[in-house]
């Protein structure tokens, strides 16, 4: 924005443009990544679900959302949104403040290493800035539940990208969603492109 300014070029925030859009995005992440939509839609489609000759498949159990703690990093308005989606489906919904700011919610507000430790579902929704770069780290994954889920849809470089890889090789966590990466579009060798078990991510 400053070197903007001085050429004389106004820059401003198009606030609540993508609240519906983006909230869509974090929740159908999570229902794919529950439902192992990605895994189930190549077996049939490779021609697997045909060769095996078996009605049903069990290779990869569903899980279902209702019922789940979902943490939610960044109560801005698309966290707040989400906040109120992920309550609908039937999560019981906490969220961290990366601005250290808290107001009256409807939503508890826990340390970020509380909802990492027990939260079955992460969603990232806060801005990239100092404090936020690297926030979720090799660290901060490894305090996560081995069955839990990662989304984020704020800004590249809030994750970072080799540990997260690692993570999902590692089975540290159980899948991630993103929409955001440090460099857009992804470089051929990010390391997000070479995980194992592409299905997770």
């Amino acid at each position: 924005p400053e070197a903007a300014a001085e050429l004389g070029v106004e820059v401003r925030n198009a606030a609540g443009y993508s609240t519906e859009s983006v909230t869509e995005t974090t929740i159908g992440a999570a229902l794919a990544l529950c439902r192992n939509i990605g895994y189930y839609d190549n077996y049939i489609k490779s021609g697997r679900y045909t060769a095996d000759g078996l009605m049903f498949n069990f290779d990869r159990p569903t899980r279902r959302l209702c019922g789940k703690r979902w943490g939610v990093i960044g109560l801005g308005a698309i966290g707040r949104n989400v906040a109120r989606v992920a309550e609908a489906l039937g999560c019981k919904v906490v969220y961290a403040s990366t601005s250290g700011v808290k107001r009256e919610e409807a939503w508890e507000c826990v340390p970020l290493e509380e909802l990492l430790r027990t939260s079955d579902v992460v969603s990232i929704h806060c801005p990239l800035n100092v404090a936020t770069r690297n926030l979720i780290d090799k660290a901060k994954l490894e305090m996560m539940k081995s069955d839990a889920l990662l989304i984020n849809v704020a800004r590249g470089g809030i994750v970072d990208e080799k540990a997260l890889a690692d993570a999902i090789d590692n089975g540290t966590i159980a899948g991630a969603a993103l929409d955001v990466f440090v460099k857009e579009p992804l470089p051929a060798d990010n390391p997000l492109l070479g995980v194992r078990h592409p299905e997770r991510l």
